[in-house]
């Protein structure tokens, strides 16, 4: 039996996402901001089909899960929730995005202490990182050394890496 392929569709409109026979076509923005903007209470997802990328925090998915009426709830509130609603009676249309873990920001901040090409601050920095208050101890030393503009380029340049990634790995072709 031959196989017989559909010609690609193109879905636009003002969307975050185009999708091909093989490869879908996303927002590098849109998708960075998703993952900047998750907590440990919430989940972010790209609706593979719209582009959309969503966050639905762990509330609004227990209250879409349990049925029950909304309408007692605020308007924004309703809106989450039947967000949340549709993206589990949609699952397969969505993928999840990185998550803090999957990034791994301590790592990110060893290597741009290393990076650093004053061996004092590199000595300094990579100190203050260790043990207990390793975050604190990062932004504090940050401060002293004016390195806050750089840690900030650098980190965004890396999260735009792993997103680059997440996207090949997911045979997500950018937008250009």
């Amino acid at each position: 039996m031959q196989s017989i392929e559909p010609e690609s569709t193109v879905l636009d409109f003002n969307l975050n996402l185009t999708q091909s026979r093989e490869y879908m076509k996303a927002d590098l923005s849109s998708i960075i901001e998703g993952i900047e903007f998750q907590t440990e209470q919430s989940q972010t997802y790209l609706n593979k089909i719209s582009g959309k990328v969503i966050i639905i925090a762990d509330e609004e998915m227990d209250i879409a899960n349990t049925k029950s009426d909304i309408s007692d709830y605020p308007d924004w509130m309703q809106n989450a929730i039947n967000t949340a609603k549709e993206y589990l009676e949609d699952q397969d249309n969505y993928l999840r995005l990185l998550s803090a873990r999957d990034i791994d920001e301590y790592r990110i901040m060893e290597n741009f202490i290393l990076s650093l090409p004053n061996e004092a601050q590199k000595n300094e920095m990579y100190g203050l990182i260790k043990g207990r208050g390793a975050f604190s101890g990062f932004r504090q030393g940050l401060e002293r050394f004016a390195l806050t503009d750089q840690w900030y380029a650098y980190r965004d340049d890396e999260l735009v890496r792993f997103a680059k990634q997440w996207c090949e790995d997911n045979d997500i072709d950018l937008k250009s």
